[in-house]
C-alpha cells in the first residue's frame, strides 16, 4: 500500500514524497473484516481446528487427560488458509471466498511458467471488506487522507475504496501471540520453546531484478503460536499478534493450573491402581503378576521397554524350565517358542500324564497322533509373561512326581 501512496501522491500533487515522510507512514497489513461489522479477522492460529461436524475450536495450551486424545484427533484438521478467525476469547470464524482459475490459453500478456510465471489466477470477489490500522507522522498527513478516501486504493491488481475509522488499540498481555506473518528463523531470537505450537516451514520469494527465485529460507509459518517476552514483542511487533483466543492470558498462572490438574489426575490414578491390585490379588494373582500388569497401565512407561521386558521374562522362564526338564531326566523336544514339548511315547500315556498333571494343579496340553508321529506322543508346555517362579517351582515338581510314577525319569 505504500507503494501506492507514493505512486497516488505524485500522480494528484505531481510531486514525490521524500523518505522521511514515507516512513511515517505505518501501515499495517490488511486483514478481512467480518461484514457490516468491521470487526477484524486474522490468519488462523496453528492450534486451531475443525472437527467432522464442522465445530471450530482452539487448543491453545490444553493438556488432555488419556494419551489417545491428540490434539489431532480423527478426521479433526486444521482449518485452509481461507479461513479467518476473530481475536477474542471465543474466536469467531470467517471464511473468505477466494476465487481460482487457470487460463487454458495463452496470450501475449501471459508470461509461460518456463520463463518464471503462471497461468492460474486468484481473486476476491467484489464486496468483500478488509481492515487495517493506519498511522501518519508526517507533514503530508491531510494529503494522504484526502488521496485515501477519494480516490480507488489499488493493491495487487484489486481496487477497494477505502473509509477511515477511529483506531481502536489492541490490548497487549503476557501470554500466547501468533505469528501474523511467516517470521524468518532464527534461533537465536529463542522464539520457539515447550509451550509454542510453531510449525517450520520453507519460503522462496521472487528476486525481479534478477528474474529468479531466491534462495528458500527456513520459516516459523504464519499461525504458528508462541509465547515471547517483552523485548521479543517489541522487537516482532509487527509480526506477531496476542493472541486472546485460547481463553489464556497469563502462561504462569495456566501452567500452576496444569499442575493442579496433573496431582488430582495422578492421585485417581493411584486410586485406580489400589483397587485394580487389591482386585487381582483377590482373584489369586501374585503380588509379582499384579505390578506386572500394572506396568501396562502406566501411559508414562515406554511400550518398547514394555515389549522387551515381556520377551525377557518369556525367555527367562523358559530357559528355567528347559534346563529344569533336562536336569530331572525328561525327553525334551527342540523349541524356538515359549512353548517346552515333553517326549513321553504312547499316546494313552500322554493322556493319563496330563490328567495326572491337573490333579496336582498344573493345565497343560497333549499332542498325539496323527498330529505328530506314532509313539512320540508330547505334552506342550508353555510359559507367560504373567507367570512367576513360584509358579514354575510348582510345575517342575509335579513333573517330577508324575515322571517317576509313569517311569518317565
Amino acid at each position: 500500500m505504500k507503494a501506492w501512496i507514493a505512486k497516488g501522491y505524485n500522480a494528484c500533487f505531481h510531486k514525490w514524497l521524500d523518505i522521511t515522510e514515507i516512513e511515517g507512514a505505518k501501515i499495517s497489513y490488511l486483514y478481512p473484516a467480518i461484514p457490516q461489522t468491521n470487526l477484524p479477522t486474522y490468519p488462523v492460529p496453528f492450534t486451531t481446528l475443525k472437527d467432522e461436524e464442522g465445530k471450530i475450536f482452539d487448543t491453545g495450551l490444553k493438556k488432555f487427560d488419556e494419551p489417545e486424545e491428540n490434539i489431532f484427533p480423527p478426521k479433526t484438521k486444521t482449518l485452509s488458509e481461507e479461513y479467518y478467525i476473530t481475536n477474542s476469547e471465543k474466536p469467531v470464524v470467517y471464511k473468505v471466498p477466494v476465487h481460482r482459475r487457470i487460463r487454458n490459453s495463452l496470450d501475449e500478456y501471459f508470461r509461460t511458467l518456463e520463463k518464471g510465471g503462471l497461468i492460474m489466477q486468484e481473486f476476491i470477489p467484489k464486496g468483500i471488506e478488509f481492515i487495517g490500522t493506519l498511522e501518519l507522522n508526517t507533514s503530508a498527513k491531510e494529503q494522504i487522507i484526502k488521496l485515501i478516501t477519494e480516490y480507488p486504493v489499488l493493491i495487487k491488481g484489486c481496487i477497494f475504496e477505502a473509509t477511515l475509522l477511529p483506531y481502536q488499540e489492541q490490548a497487549y498481555s503476557s501470554g500466547l501471540y501468533f505469528a501474523a506473518k511467516d517470521i524468518y528463523f532464527n534461533p537465536e531470537d529463542k522464539l520457539i520453546n515447550k509451550d509454542n505450537k510453531v510449525k517450520l516451514a520453507t519460503s522462496r520469494s521472487y528476486n525481479t531484478t534478477l528474474n529468479r527465485q531466491r534462495r528458500p529460507k527456513i520459516v516459523i509459518q504464519k499461525g504458528s503460536v508462541l509465547t515471547i517476552n517483552d523485548n521479543l514483542r517489541e522487537k516482532f511487533k509487527d509480526s506477531v499478534l496476542f493472541w486472546k483466543g485460547s481463553g489464556i492470558s497469563n502462561i504462569e498462572e495456566f501452567k500452576e493450573q496444569l499442575k493442579e490438574k496433573q496431582k488430582i489426575k495422578e492421585k485417581r490414578e493411584d486410586e485406580r491402581m489400589r483397587k485394580l491390585i487389591e482386585k487381582l490379588n483377590k482373584d489369586g494373582f501374585k503380588k509379582a503378576q499384579a505390578g506386572f500388569l500394572r506396568g501396562f497401565l502406566n501411559e508414562k512407561i515406554d511400550v518398547e521397554y514394555l515389549k522387551k521386558l515381556t520377551q525377557d521374562r518369556i525367555e527367562k522362564y523358559q530357559r528355567k524350565n528347559l534346563n529344569g526338564f533336562k536336569e530331572l531326566g525328561f525327553k525334551v523336544g527342540p523349541s524356538q517358542t515359549p512353548i517346552i514339548p515333553i517326549i513321553v511315547g504312547e499316546d494313552e500315556k500322554a493322556f493319563i500324564i496330563t490328567m495326572m498333571l491337573q490333579e496336582e494343579g498344573v493345565f497343560a496340553n497333549v499332542a498325539v497322533s496323527p498330529a505328530v508321529p506314532n509313539g512320540k506322543a508330547l505334552i506342550r508346555t508353555s510359559y507367560m509373561a504373567t507367570h512367576t517362579d513360584e509358579h514354575l517351582d510348582k510345575v517342575l515338581t509335579a513333573f517330577k512326581k508324575v515322571g517317576k510314577l509313569m517311569g518317565l525319569i
